[in-house]
């Protein structure tokens, strides 16, 4: 009869990764003498079992079959084998030098069917040692209070050529009990981005049974993976799970997933959550600070990187950034209102996204202004083909009166004037500044001031004529009368005003 010369090894096999092996056994380590025999493989997640030994270790003839260790083997209880997998797998593999005659099939069935029939059919042992390793997946759905029960069998012919099972009650081995498993997959809970990085929030799945020695992650939705030496939430990815070394790049949108390592082997992903890392944005540039009436207009070019993220807003200060001001505005031009003529503003500009506030510019000094008031003309003293114009200056409007303009006649045109101080000297007319005011002609003198802003509003009219002493009497005659003179002559210019 043959001997019991294979080994069996308990294998199981995660419905998720492949398999881990539980136990091994050899049947034909024992000699009938000893009692029991220790596992002399054991996963390391595991406790070491044994199977104890029946009656005798040969094959009889006792049934009109050849049997397989018929009875060698008292029922086998492997604790800490399989719950929560999908699969057990058992592997008979022949031993180099040993050889007999009997059984040279094997068959395995279990106690779920109460050993009906074969599971995945009747396979061959044979005596060489370079035989091909069997085995064989069974179904699981057992735990440490519903176990299975399996049963290995050789499968011979007897003397008259018809082949069966035989006997098998014997060779029990029961799986129950717990087993290691890959770990389950984490829950992304948040993805914070940074500036070319990602801090991924997660909520640990199971672990099995096998403490989480580390996890992975990928960048481009499961398509390639990298190490990562973390175990605790959050997790912080800073380059592509690609090669590990090219940075993330702000503004890419990234498909990342985690998953847990165990020795067990690599758990389940994460689905893919899309995140894009981003930073605050550049600075922008001040171009122009223009000064109105109580206002600034404030021109400015956008930074060259928005950080990943769009801009949603400038914010501006008046205070050489003390504080700030919201826009809610991403246009590049604005007015600050409700300023004061002639106080000076240092302004700033920063751009805003969904990262936070960029860094502000320089300050741009600003000084609202409008034109001046129109000044109070307190007298014109006329002179010889001159007007001299007294006045009182109004506001300058917030910026320095840098000259004057005078009209001669009532607003229509005007001439610039050098002085700003009282009284200003007329001597041309404001149509061209050239032709000389005339002694006896009225005119209509109106002045205004002018600062950076503009010319300013106008005085009202104030007619006034230049003029001069009278020129002397020609052609002299003298004619004597009794005791007097008669004097005739022709009158002189009377010098733009009349001879009184």
């Amino acid at each position: 009869a043959r001997l019991g010369l294979v080994a069996v090894a308990v294998m199981a096999i995660s419905a998720a990764t492949g398999w881990g092996q539980i136990l091994t056994f050899d049947f034909d380590g024992l000699r009938g003498g000893e009692a029991s025999a220790m596992s002399n493989a054991n996963n390391a997640n595991l406790f070491s079992s044994t199977i104890t030994r029946g009656a005798g270790l040969t094959a009889t003839n006792g049934d009109g079959w050849n049997q397989f260790n018929s009875t060698s083997w008292a029922t086998t209880s492997i604790a800490n084998a399989v719950s929560g997998n999908k699969y057990v797998e058992f592997t008979i593999t022949p031993r180099a030098g040993f050889s007999g005659t009997g059984g040279t099939q094997i068959a395995l069935r279990s106690s779920v069917d109460n050993y009906s029939s074969n599971l995945e059919g009747v396979k061959s042992v044979s005596d060489s040692i370079s035989a091909t390793t069997l085995s064989w997946i069974s179904g699981f759905s057992g735990s440490s209070s519903s176990a299975v029960t399996y049963r290995l069998y050789s499968y011979v012919q007897n003397a008259t050529g018809q082949g069966g099972p035989g006997g098998g009650s014997g060779n029990d081995i029961v799986v129950y009990g717990t087993f290691t498993a890959i770990p389950s997959a984490p829950t992304i809970t948040s993805i914070t981005p940074g500036n070319r990085q990602l801090s991924v929030a997660f909520t640990a799945g199971s672990d099995g049974g096998s403490s989480i020695m580390n996890y992975e992650y990928s960048t481009d939705g499961g398509t390639s993976w990298r190490y990562t030496s973390g175990t605790t939430s959050p997790l912080l990815i800073t380059a592509l799970s690609t090669d590990g070394s090219t940075a993330l790049a702000n503004g890419t949108s990234y498909n990342v997933q985690i998953r847990a390592v165990s020795m067990v082997g690599t758990g389940t992903a994460t689905a893919s959550t899309a995140a894009t890392p981003r930073t605050t944005p550049g600075t922008p540039m001040i171009l122009s600070v223009t000064p109105g009436n109580g206002q600034l207009t404030v021109s400015f070019g956008a930074p060259s990187s928005d950080g990943g993220s769009p801009i949603t807003d400038y914010e501006y200060s008046i205070n050489g950034g003390s504080s700030f001001t919201s826009r809610l505005s991403t246009s590049t031009t604005f007015v600050i209102g409700s300023l004061m003529n002639g106080s000076s503003y240092n302004v700033q500009v920063r751009a805003v996204n969904a990262a936070g506030r960029g860094t502000a510019t320089s300050s741009w000094a600003g000084t609202p202004r409008t034109t001046p008031n129109a000044p109070s003309i307190n007298y014109v003293t006329p002179g010889n083909k001159q007007l001299s114009v007294g006045f009182m200056a109004g506001s300058d409007g917030g910026s320095a009166i840098t000259n004057y303009q005078y009209s001669t006649d009532g607003g229509t045109s005007w001439r610039t004037h050098t002085s700003t101080f009282s009284p200003i000297l007329i001597t041309t007319l404001s149509t061209d500044g050239t032709t000389a005011l005339a002694n006896g002609t009225s005119y209509n003198v109106q002045l205004r001031a002018v600062n950076a802003a503009g010319s300013g509003t106008a005085t009202s009219s104030t007619a006034a004529t230049p003029r001069t002493t009278p020129g002397a009497p020609t052609s002299l005659a003298l004619t004597p009368g009794n005791g007097q003179l008669t004097a005739s002559f022709f009158a002189p210019s009377d010098g733009g005003s009349p001879i009184t």
